[in-house]
């Protein structure tokens, strides 16, 4: 009984020097994502079509020339040349918004997610819930660390038919949108109609 004594304190002793400080582990932090800096970027005017939103990817990105050509003459028209980019080496980020003009920003952290975000460059803007269109960022960044955007395998990386599967849904969505914007729209001109026969 003794002996059973004396190892139990160097036991507890032991155990405390291999988990260190209960505080210095509560403490203990991830490291901050950090900024990405852009290596080109580009803009455009506001387009009032809400259908060509249709071609903004439900990643939030393009990586090959083909969806890269496709998406600038759609926002830039054919007039416009379509810009180089090294697709081997860099990623091209697409964000939209409803605003005047749309500004976007993008964060790498220690797994190696690029986070992508949207907001708005007019500042006290605001926006008429009537009206239709929107606003867009393409930027391009290096592809280096990179392994998820917004917590998404990059689509070299997705099982195959989880590209195709997420753009069904994220159009599905913008469709529906704009169902229920209609569906506002119609009912406010039936209001209007019911007062005007009150006249």
């Amino acid at each position: 009984m003794r002996a059973s004594s004396h190892v139990l304190p160097w036991a507890g002793l032991a155990a405390a020097l291999l988990l260190g400080p209960p505080q210095a582990r509560a403490d203990e932090k991830k490291p901050e994502p950090k900024a990405v800096e852009l290596i080109s970027e580009w803009g455009g005017p506001f387009l009032h079509d809400p259908d060509l939103k249709l071609f903004a990817p439900a990643a939030m990105y393009v990586e090959t020339d083909e969806e890269w050509a496709k998406l600038w003459k759609a926002w830039r028209g054919d007039d416009a040349k379509v810009p180089p980019v090294n697709f081997k080496e860099q990623l091209v980020l697409v964000v939209t918004s409803r605003n005047d003009k749309t500004a976007l920003s993008a964060s790498l952290d220690a797994a190696g997610n690029l986070e992508v975000k949207a907001y708005s460059a007019s500042p006290l803007t605001v926006v008429d819930p009537a009206r239709k269109g929107f606003s867009f960022r393409l930027g391009a960044v290096s592809r280096d660390g990179v392994r998820t955007v917004n917590g998404q395998p990059l689509k070299k990386d997705a099982p195959p038919g989880a590209a195709a599967a997420d753009e069904v849904a994220e159009r599905l969505k913008r469709l529906e949108q704009a169902n229920a914007e209609l569906r506002a729209a119609v009912e406010r001109l039936q209001k209007e109609v019911e007062q005007l026969k009150k006249k």
